[in-house]
């Protein structure tokens, strides 16, 4: 969550446009709520054998005990679904930054 918190300005200003994260805890979480009130739409990526989908964070799609949940927080969510639409791999590329913040909670 410092991490986060130390970008504060950066998100606030819509510098940052995507961020994934991990997330050990049930959505919503203290992650997920402070992006959306920066004004940021959070996505649950869900992996499965033929790819990657996006779906609503608080989806009950199955989750593994060993792997933490993916999620991606944007300011332009109909891009980023256009891109996982797509078949094969795709690679964000910006000339906005992208922060990759991993969130390891402790699972109580």
């Amino acid at each position: 969550m410092q991490v986060i918190k130390g970008a504060k300005n950066l998100l606030q200003e819509g510098r940052i446009r995507d961020c994934v994260f991990e997330e050990h805890l049930d959505y919503p979480t203290p992650v997920t709520t402070y992006l959306e009130a920066m004004g940021y739409r959070v996505l649950r990526i869900h992996r499965k054998f033929t790819g990657l989908d996006l779906l609503d964070p608080g989806s009950q799609a199955a989750r593994t005990n060993w792997l933490p949940t993916s999620f991606v927080a944007t300011r332009n969510p109909e891009r980023l679904i256009g891109i996982f639409q797509k078949p094969g791999c795709q690679i964000f590329q910006s000339s906005y930054i992208l922060m990759l913040v991993y969130i390891f909670n402790k699972i109580s």
